[in-house]
């Protein structure tokens, strides 16, 4: 499995493929909005800006999934890269994006990588994340 970021210009052309991803990771059973602070349309204006990154994932033979991250600078002045939505066709096929991420987080200045999301991110705590709120985190 690889994992490529998508560039802003080309988000338009590529997000009917990659649309029913993204939105399985604003929603979760029975149509419940997913947890965090972010929406579907100001993600989409975001990724467009290039203030997200659109992640595929891919195996050669197609896409298996998308998620989107951002990098925040928090009040006290620490940075962290915040996945705000992944889907795929198998959430344990997602684990190999996380070292993507996690490199891309360290070369943009991160010392942490934070899953926010529906509860089935909680899988991931024996890859080293923690849940310190409603969130998942590793320290970088």
């Amino acid at each position: 499995m690889r994992s490529t970021i998508v560039e802003p210009a080309t988000v338009d052309y590529i997000w009917p493929q990659v649309e029913r991803f993204i939105k399985a990771g604003f929603t979760w059973g029975r149509g419940k909005r997913g947890c965090g602070d972010e929406t579907l349309e100001n993600t989409i204006d975001a990724l467009r800006e290039g203030r997200c990154q659109l992640w595929v994932m891919h195996n050669g033979r197609g896409l298996r999934g998308a998620g989107v991250t951002k990098v925040d600078v928090l009040p006290t002045g620490r940075k962290i890269c915040v996945t705000i939505s992944y889907g795929g066709d198998r959430l344990d096929e997602c684990k190999h994006i996380l070292k993507d991420v996690e490199a891309f987080a360290r070369a943009n200045g991160c010392s942490a990588v934070r899953i926010t999301g529906r509860p089935g991110w909680r899988v991931f705590k024996k890859y080293g994340y923690k849940e310190p709120f409603i969130c998942l985190e590793k320290e970088l």
